[in-house]
């Protein structure tokens, strides 16, 4: 039994809270006697005497205010706390059981202290730095770059020549010297190749076609050239400036699927447990939970060796991400280390890929008399940011150092057509313009030899 008594008078309400109503005598807590329980896991000596330390805190500061006196047992691991609660023998739970349909129908749980995620602890990958020659794009946008590159050469060749319809004119049109429309054939989509692909380099061509439309396609080509020019340098500086961490897999349906050298394990006992067998077989969770039943090595007996084989690398210990984060508590030795500047880093990290919001409570009896003031009472401490000044004061500050937060994590990617869409529509809109001016060109070069045929017949 641990601690026991006037427990109200033995802790001081933090400063800066309003504490909660006192209780009136009809509520069954004034001048009531608790016995609470604590489930001690004795594996994981460190996390139970912080989670230990915080529960008592937060009772005797109820205990206070609310006119009640308590005592703590501990309940050996082997014994079913769950069980213990349901049966009334002890009237509160002090772990921060998950909330599970299951365990609901056997208890009742008061509002959740802790809200977190089901997730998985990986070896923190390695930051790296994403730079190649080829790594702006993806390989679909540079092959469609290629293709648009050479459809490009190739319209512009044959706007300036086979349907130039004044051909026979160039040298009154402005051909002749210094003009592209000089050349002919071959010799024009060669010209015009050198010209597109060296625009991406911003270098061009010595000559500018006599046809307006091949004009109007090219000055197209150019404004294309320029924003993809400015997006590849952007890209290439941002793989430069930004290490990324290569996690060993992005999502629930790749890591059920293998191939990624990575097991997922669970921890015998735990509410993932229920979570995952439940699951449809046909979905994600049904899909992960068949790679982890009946695998040999998928279920530790506890999670300090489930924090070893995530530690390994070849496996990925699966939970609530609060607990997995507490339980590195265990092994600090060899989860903390230091970089050759003496910066402490982490070893372990959570995985950005999550699912199953996990709330975790205190639990009662089924139609307890001390349970809407507790909750009541529970509900003053969150909100008035006491329960996140204990969390502060109790756990070690290193454990910061292990959380990942995707939300804010800073990342590069690959562009990828999605990304330049309104970039290519640009030459859409260029090759539309410059058809436009083909057609308005070709009618107005047939109107005029319609109109020069008439004039000699009448000068005839």
């Amino acid at each position: 039994m641990l601690g026991g008594g006037e427990l109200g008078e033995q802790y001081e309400l933090q400063e800066g809270a309003p504490p909660p109503a006192r209780a009136s005598p009809e509520d069954g807590l004034h001048g009531a006697h608790l016995r609470a329980g604590y489930w001690r896991y004795e594996s994981t000596p460190r996390t139970d005497h912080a989670w230990l330390t915080l529960s008592r805190s937060i009772l005797a500061d109820f205990s206070r205010f609310y006119n009640f006196t308590f005592d703590v047992v501990t309940i050996p691991a082997a014994d079913d706390a769950v069980s213990l609660v349901a049966d009334g023998r002890v009237d509160v739970l002090l772990n921060f059981l998950t909330v599970t349909p299951q365990r609901q129908r056997r208890v009742t749980f008061l509002s959740p202290l802790v809200k977190t995620h089901k997730t998985f602890l990986v070896r923190r990958p390695p930051l790296v730095s994403g730079f190649t020659f080829f790594a702006a794009f993806d390989v679909t946008t540079w092959l469609t770059l290629l293709a648009v590159t050479v459809a490009t050469a190739a319209t512009t060749a044959a706007l300036d020549g086979r349907l130039a319809p004044w051909r026979e004119h160039a040298a009154d049109r402005g051909g002749g010297e210094g003009c592209a429309s000089d050349r002919r054939g071959s010799a024009l989509l060669a010209y015009y190749a050198r010209y597109v692909f060296g625009s991406l380099l911003k270098q061009g061509g010595p000559r500018l076609p006599a046809a307006t439309p091949a004009r109007v396609m090219l000055a197209t080509w150019w404004c294309f050239a320029i924003i993809v020019a400015a997006l590849y340098g952007a890209t290439i500086v941002s793989l430069l400036a930004i290490a990324q961490a290569k996690q060993p897999f992005t999502s629930l349906a790749q890591l059920s699927a293998g191939g990624t050298g990575v097991q997922p394990v669970v921890v015998r006992g735990q509410s993932i447990i229920e979570l995952l067998s439940s699951s449809p077989a046909d979905s994600d969770l049904g899909r992960l939970w068949a790679t982890i039943d009946g695998v040999d090595g998928a279920t530790v007996d506890s999670m300090p060796e489930g924090l070893r084989r995530s530690l390994r690398g070849d496996a990925a210990m699966t939970g609530n991400g609060v607990e997995m984060v507490l339980a590195m508590m265990e092994d600090e030795e060899e989860v903390l280390g230091h970089d050759a500047a003496g910066q402490p880093f982490c070893r372990l990290a959570l995985s950005p890929v999550r699912f199953l919001p996990a709330n975790m409570a205190w639990s009662l009896p089924l139609g307890s008399p001390y349970a809407s003031v507790l909750d009541h009472a529970m509900v003053r401490s969150i909100e008035s940011g006491l329960f996140a000044k204990w969390l502060n004061d109790i756990f070690p500050i290193w454990l910061k150092l292990c959380m990942n937060h995707p939300e804010t994590t800073m990342q590069t990617t690959a562009l990828s057509m999605g990304h330049l869409s309104g970039t290519f529509l640009v030459l859409v809109y260029g090759g539309v313009v410059a058809a436009a001016v083909l057609a308005a060109e070709t009618a107005f070069h047939h109107l005029r030899k319609v109109g020069r045929r008439h004039f000699f017949q009448r000068q005839g």
